[in-house]
């Protein structure tokens, strides 16, 4: 996993603190308010032209977005999000903005029907009968990797026993990092979605896990423990509630 994440060894915490101290004041709030307010009134872009500039952006995704508004404006073209991502596919830099977004879905059919029912004071129903249950041979969900704007599917892989609750962390070392109701912990390949390793816990993984750094070191997170209205339905019968946090690190090189 040394290809997960980068960082430097000899990066020491005053090397850190003097590398903070040279960001420039900005609000990422505030240029993602403008540029939304941009693509939804382009006729506001005659009221800002003259002050603003891609310069006046501090992430280097803004920048990008900014530019593509300007030369679609520029050239009497409309600049909503389909133009624009359509401007920076053709500069080959539409990768560089955000590129796909990772889920896992779910391919449960739900059938439902309605029920005699009788009132009785202290218990609920809703007076519908309902069963879950995917067709024997068919996936019960994918990983999956999608354009978000076009809603393509760049790639999926099937998940057959159970689909997956927990949301995707993806790196910028290309590893994608999720979990599974039978209790993996997994990594996958953010190009094609292979599993490249996985950890096995004691219960079900329906959270997201997470990354953070801890005097020069990578960890990922995650909680383990079955829960949730759906996730109960499919796997309480054959995995335990649990209930604990599974931390790992990136090894040295």
């Amino acid at each position: 996993m040394s290809a997960v994440f980068s960082y430097a060894d000899n990066d020491s915490s005053d090397d850190r603190q003097v590398a903070q101290l040279r960001i420039p004041p900005h609000s990422i709030e505030a240029e993602s308010s403008v540029l939304g307010g941009l693509l939804l009134d382009n006729g506001a872009w005659d009221r800002v032209a003259d002050l603003l500039d891609e310069g006046n952006f501090y992430r280097y995704e803004h920048k990008l977005i900014f530019t593509a508004m300007e030369q679609l404006i520029n050239a009497s073209k409309p600049a909503d999000v389909i133009t624009v991502y359509e401007n920076l596919q053709n500069l080959g830099k539409s990768d560089e903005i955000g590129g796909l977004v990772y889920l896992n879905s779910w391919n449960y059919p739900r059938f439902m029907k309605y029920v005699d029912f009788k009132f009785q004071l202290g218990t609920g129903s809703t007076g519908i009968e309902s069963t879950m249950e995917t067709p024997k041979g068919e996936p019960a969900g994918y990983h999956m990797a999608i354009e978000p704007l076009t809603g393509k599917v760049v790639w999926q892989v099937p998940l057959m026993d159970m689909a997956a609750s927990a949301g995707v962390l993806a790196t910028d070392g290309g590893v994608l990092f999720t979990g599974l109701l039978t209790g993996e912990v997994v990594a996958l390949d953010q190009d094609t979605g292979k599993t490249l390793w996985q950890f096995k816990t004691g219960s079900s993984i329906v959270a997201p896990p997470i990354t953070y750094t801890h005097k020069g070191r990578q960890y990922v997170s995650v909680l383990s423990g079955l829960g949730g209205s759906v996730p109960n339905r499919v796997a309480a019968k054959s995995v335990p509630p649990g209930g604990s946090v599974w931390t790992f690190a990136l090894m040295p090189e």
